[in-house]
């Protein structure tokens, strides 16, 4: 399963390079992921790997989520955005 970074609730994001790099670590996909590499056609994520990216983002953030984000987020960017406004959000800070 997943393994953060040494990461503490508290502490900042990860830089967006890193959330991709741990995405395509955890789901076992070679390519270099973007901010606009989409779930569904670039890297055909079924919706059980779907569910899989919501926990590990959760276990990144250190926060429980909402599944009906995953059906308005398609993209690497996106997900990586709303991550970092729930984390500014954990730490209290303004997004």
């Amino acid at each position: 399963m997943f393994e953060s970074p040494d990461r503490a609730v508290g502490d900042a994001a990860v830089s967006f390079d890193d959330f991709a790099r741990m995405i395509a670590d955890e789901f076992e996909r070679q390519q270099r992921l973007a901010r606009s590499t989409r779930f569904d056609d670039d890297l055909a994520f079924d919706s059980a790997e779907l569910m899989e990216l919501l926990l590990l983002v959760e276990s990144l953030a250190g926060v429980e989520l909402s599944e009906t984000v995953l059906a308005e987020i398609s993209e690497v960017g996106e997900l990586y955005d709303y991550y970092v406004l729930i984390v500014s959000r954990a730490e209290g800070n303004p997004p």
